[in-house]
Parts: structure tokens; sequence; C-alpha cells
């Protein structure tokens, strides 16, 4: 058995310095864009290609310099996001060979890059295959709705409203997905001569297969016959496309590649299987980019973790680590070398199961549950090893699970300060344990405002929730920055307690709103840079009311409007902010009673952040 653990040993090692062999493209992720063309809004956040922004009237695209051979056949998967709830318009993947090579981008909105409205010859692509992923019903383009994929093909200028418009539509499909959901999502799409094959999610069952040829061409869902695309060498440009206009949305591709065997990507993180599973709570990762499954353990309540195999008597391990799960795609987190499972726990430091210091692989006895509680703010991630012969690596990995250490309710604390906040007052407190790093500066104190936020440098006592004043204004953490009256009910405490400093609104009203009843917290954890969110009952649930989130201030980083009840979400750069505005109406209605989330900081306190 010594000999077997250290073989697996030296399997994991192999990994860090062993490459996985590529498709003719291959981003395993964005952190470098070379070999692609950008135009337009187009531009590298992070480990992602941003198509766009979260900002009206916008048009991007990212063509690969260099053309693929498509006309013979080609397997293609990208792991894609669309952010903002009821924004638009939507992105595309392209095959063409348009007369501005690389160089093509045309406008945004509906016409999402690669067309015009109204046409301008001059200003659309021709010689063109297009998967649009729309999320915008234009009723001028005969659109079925504001959910849909639909295969354009625009073998030359456009004759009619533009190339978006529904009439060059060879096939269609409306998924169960809501593609605008703020998730990550992997499509992939097969060609062979006569059909076109496209993949959402389940990789294994097709959305949509489409009667297509490069050389013959197709007919439209109208019944018009186009012809195919002129590629004297049967060779093409490839690349995506994504558009705003009047709504907006982000739209990310996190990892793409071209020319692939089969479907499928090696993301960030490996998923759970029969052969290895673990869990806390149940919490799974969907996709290998949806990473990773974490669980809040609230105020020292027991979760249960799950460890199962359906490989029953095979050894099995379980590495341990008192720290966050890493993405694979980046040290100290790995691919195996030869199956390219996504190796989740950092090792410096792991400990494990059976084995203490080293590995041991006792028989698995299929499934079994033990309890876990953590303490406020730490963290503990694991993943499973299970022998398999039948694997490429010899042993199948699960996903990582990861719990953590938060705080939910927000009690009426018998030792915290009362603030004796009145109407749009600020509060200063000076942390007793040390500073409080935010963004990567110091703080040695803290302004609580009335109004259900925190920030540094300064008080605010502003009631209207402003996302310019969030975005511009002090460093500033907002639970849920709402017009509050606690001088007409409730209270506003503050408290620390080994390292760990929290403001609670305690039964507050809304200004105006007698007998509403609001209660949440924020805690800061000096020595880790964490941050807790926390609400209980809150009587602005169901309408459109609070900006919720974290802020460096001073106009730094990339607005970051998203989803908050659907992390995680990250950052985009070191300085960005991360929240959510309810009081825009594509957020709207406040959503997080009796919830909680974290903000996990890079390092200790410095960004970007994300949040579960």
């Amino acid at each position: 058995m010594r000999s077997l653990s250290r073989h697996v040993f030296v399997l994991l090692i192999l990994a860090v310095i062993t490459p996985i062999t590529a498709a003719q493209i291959t981003y395993n992720n964005f952190g470098s864009t070379a070999g692609l063309v950008l135009n337009g809004s187009a531009s590298q956040v992070g480990g992602n290609l941003q198509l766009t922004p979260a900002a009206g009237n916008q048009a991007g695209t990212a063509w690969h310099q260099t053309q693929q051979p498509v006309i013979g056949g080609f397997v293609t998967s990208f792991a894609f996001r669309i952010g903002g709830p009821g924004g638009a318009d939507g992105m595309t993947f392209i095959i063409h060979d348009d007369p501005a090579g690389t160089g093509a981008l045309c406008q945004g909105g509906g016409s999402l890059a690669y067309t015009s409205e109204p046409l301008v010859v001059t200003n659309t692509m021709q010689n063109l295959l297009v998967i649009e992923i729309d999320t915008y019903n234009n009723a001028n383009f005969a659109d079925p709705n504001d959910n849909h994929i639909s295969v354009h093909l625009i073998p030359t200028i456009p004759t009619t409203v533009n190339g978006a418009d529904e009439f060059y539509s060879i096939g269609r499909a409306i998924p169960t997905t809501d593609l605008n959901d703020g998730q990550v999502h992997v499509m992939c799409v097969t060609y062979t001569p006569g059909t076109l094959t496209i993949f959402l999610d389940d990789l294994a069952t097709p959305l949509l297969t489409v009667p297509f040829d490069f050389i013959s061409g197709a007919t439209t869902l109208t019944g018009t016959t186009l012809a195919g695309l002129n590629l004297p060498t049967g060779n093409a440009y490839v690349g995506f496309t994504g558009g705003t206009g009047g709504l907006v949305q982000t739209h990310e591709v996190f990892a793409w590649n071209f020319g692939s065997a089969a479907c499928g990507l090696s993301g960030s993180w490996q998923v759970n299987s029969p052969e290895s599973s673990v869990d806390i709570d149940g919490a799974q990762v969907t996709n290998s980019f949806a990473g990773p499954a974490n669980t809040n353990l609230l105020n020292g309540n027991n979760g249960i973790v799950t460890i199962a195999s359906s490989l029953v008597g095979n050894g099995f391990e379980v590495l341990l680590n008192v720290a966050p799960a890493v993405p694979g795609s980046s040290f100290p987190g790995f691919f195996t070398p030869v199956g390219g499972q996504a190796v989740n726990v950092n090792l410096a430091g792991a400990i494990y199961l059976n084995g203490g210091n080293t590995f041991a692989f006792p028989p698995h006895p299929g499934i079994f549950s033990a309890p876990i509680s953590l303490p406020n703010g730490v963290v503990i991630s694991g993943q499973q090893i299970v022998l398999n012969p039948a694997a490429a690596d010899g042993f199948t990995l699960s996903q990582a699970a990861q719990g953590t250490g938060v705080f939910l309710n927000c009690p009426n604390s018998p030792t915290a300060t009362n603030t004796f906040a009145g109407d749009d007052t600020s509060y200063l407190h000076t942390f007793t344990s040390g500073s409080f790093t935010f963004y990567g500066l110091s703080y040695a104190d803290c302004w609580v405002n009335s109004n259900g936020n925190i920030t540094f440098n300064g008080g605010d006592t502003g009631f209207v929730e402003s996302e310019a004043a969030f975005l511009q204004s002090w460093p500033r953490v907002a639970p849920a920055w709402n017009d509050f009256s606690p001088n007409a009910g409730g209270q506003v405490n503050v408290e620390e307690v080994n390292g760990v400093f929290m403001a609670t609104w305690f039964a507050v009203p809304e200004f105006g709103l007698a007998g509403s009843i609001n209660t949440f917290c924020a805690s800061l954890d000096l020595t880790t840079g964490i941050i807790g969110c926390s609400y209980d009952f809150m009587s602005t649930s169901g309408n459109p009311n609070a900006l919720v989130g974290i802020s460096p201030g001073g106009g730094l980083g990339i607005a970051n409007n998203v989803d908050l009840s659907t992390g995680p979400n990250l950052g985009t750069t070191a300085s960005s902010p991360v929240y959510e505005d309810f009081t825009q109406a594509a957020y709207g209605p406040f959503d997080l009673a009796l919830t909680t989330h974290t903000y996990f900081p890079t390092g200790i306190g410095t960004g970007p952040y994300t949040q579960f």
C-alpha cells in the first residue's frame, strides 16, 4: 500500500509540470489573450474574455488571428456567462470569411456587433455562419422571445432588415435554461458535412440539430434556400461577438477550445461523479466553471459532510486543508497529467483524512456522513481520491467541497454598544484589536451609518442609495444601504469580539413606514479581511429597495452589478466593486432575506473579492 500511495503522489506532482494535449485552439482561461484580435469593447478582464461590460451601446468582437479548417468538420466548446437579469442583448459564436477579417466589428444592441440597424452595407458582416445566444426579444427581427439560440446563415450582404433578422435562421431552440441567469454555461458545437449540432450544458444530449453544409448551404425556417459560404481554402475565422443597447449586461467567455476530438473543456473545478463524490449539505458544482461547491455553516451550527463512491472496496483518501479551494487552472491548483482532472485543494499544508500526514487507502465503505461546524471566518476544503484502475489517471477525484463559518443571525447582543443612531447619522468606531484591510488599504476605524452601510475615511449620512455614490464616494461595505430610521424604532449596535467587528441594524424601520422591521448585520474579520453580510427579517423584501455590496470608492475598478443570490461572483479586477443595486428594475425586488453571503479577499484584505 505504501508503494501505491507513492504512485498516486507522484502522479499528482507530475501534473504540475506535464501539459495536457491541446486542440488547435485551447484557452483553459483567458489570463492571456495571445492569438486573439480584440475589437471594440472586447477586453481581457482577470482571467476572462469580456465581450461587453455592463454598459449601454457596447459592441465587442474577438477573433482568432489564424483561420481554422471548418469545411471537413470540427468540434468546438466554450464556457460563457451572461449577467444582468432583464438586460440585453446577447452574444454569438461566428465562423466567417468576411472581407474585414479579424477587424470585423459592427453595431451593438440587437445587431450583436455583426450587423447594423438600420442596415448599412459597409457596416455588416457577410459570408458567415452565426450561432446567436439571444437574450432580447427584438420584434422587428421576428425573434421568438428573449431566451433563444438561433443559427443564422448569411452568405452575402443581407437583403432584409439585417443579418440578425430571423429570416436568416436555419435552426432555432428555446432552452429551458435561462441564458441570462448570471451562471456559467458550456456550449459545444459539432459539425460533420451536412449536419450542425449544438449542445448546452448537457454535452451528451443535443439541444439543436440543423441540416447544414458549408458548401451547399441550408434551408431557412421559413423555407428559403440559402447558399453555402465561400471558403476557397476550406478555412475560416472563428470567434465571438456581443452587444448591448439601452439595456445592459456583461457577456463573458471563460474558456474555449476549437478542433478538439470531442465536446468538453478543462474547467477550473472538478465535478462529482458516482465513482467519487463529496459534498457539504448537498452543495454541488454544476459544471467545471461554477466552483467551488461552498456551503456557509452558520454560527457554529452543524453541516453534514457526505463522502460516497460507487467503487465499494476500492482504496480512498480525502485531501483536507484549512484554506479555501483553489482553481485547477492556476497554482497551487493544477490538472492531472493524463486524465486532466482538476486538483482543487492546496496540497501545501494539506492533511489526509485516513493517513494524517501521508496517504492511506483503506477500502471505501460506499457512503458515510459526518457533522461539521466552523467558527466565523474559518474556511476548510476537502477533495476525495478513489483508486480506479479504469480511469486514465488510475484514480477518480471528487469535487472540492468547501465549508465557510459565517454569521447569519443578527442578535440584539446585550454586550454591544448602541450607537443611539438618529435619522441619517453616522457613528465612528475605532478598532480595538488591530486594523481592517479593505481593497489593500488598512483602516484604524470605520463609520457605521444609520442607513445600512459602513464607510471608511468618513461618514455618510446620505439616505438615497445611489450607485454613483457607491462607486465614487467613500470605500464602503453596504449590507443594505437604504433610508432607515433608527430614531423611529429599533437600534444600531456595534461590537468587536475576538478580532471580528460586527454592526447590527436591529428591528429598524424604513423612513416613513412605521411598523416595518428590518434586522441585518455585517461582520469585518480584522485578521483575514473576510466580510460577512447576514439578513433576518427584512420588510424591504419584495420592494425595489437597497443597494448591497462592497466598493473601494473613488471610482476605482470596474462596475460589477450582479445577482448576489446566485454567486459565486468575482470582482473583475483587484479594485472592482461587487454589488447588487435593487433599485434598478433588472435586479429588484430585494431577495436576500433569511440568507447570508460572504466576500472573500484574494489575500488578506486585497482584491479581487469573490462573493458567495
